[in-house]
């Protein structure tokens, strides 16, 4: 999940290069990157499916977490499967914005 999460973060405050861009993508379609959208995945079930009857205000920060970070998955998965990974990049950016 490190490698993804550190894309993520430095794509958004545009600290990263184009070639690293170029890179993150190239192992995202080559299928390099599966074990940890896999994590992520997981990660988005158990925050989906939290519950405490105690804790509700954090069991709605779960799941609000959960549905955001379900987006970020759907987008990168969008970017691995597309054609016209620039829109699918700006795609990823605009859940941020």
């Amino acid at each position: 999940m490190k490698e993804v999460t550190e894309f993520t973060n430095n794509l958004l405050d545009g600290s990263i290069k184009q070639d690293e861009i170029n890179t993150f993508i190239g192992k995202l379609k080559n299928n390099e990157l599966d074990s940890e959208l896999q994590e992520i995945k997981e990660m988005i079930e158990d925050q989906l499916s939290y519950v405490h009857p105690l804790k509700m205000k954090t069991q709605a920060k779960m799941r609000k977490t959960g549905k955001h970070n379900q987006k970020v998955l759907d987008a990168l998965n969008n970017i691995k499967t597309s054609d016209d990974v620039n829109q699918a990049l700006s795609a990823l950016k605009a859940i941020f914005a």
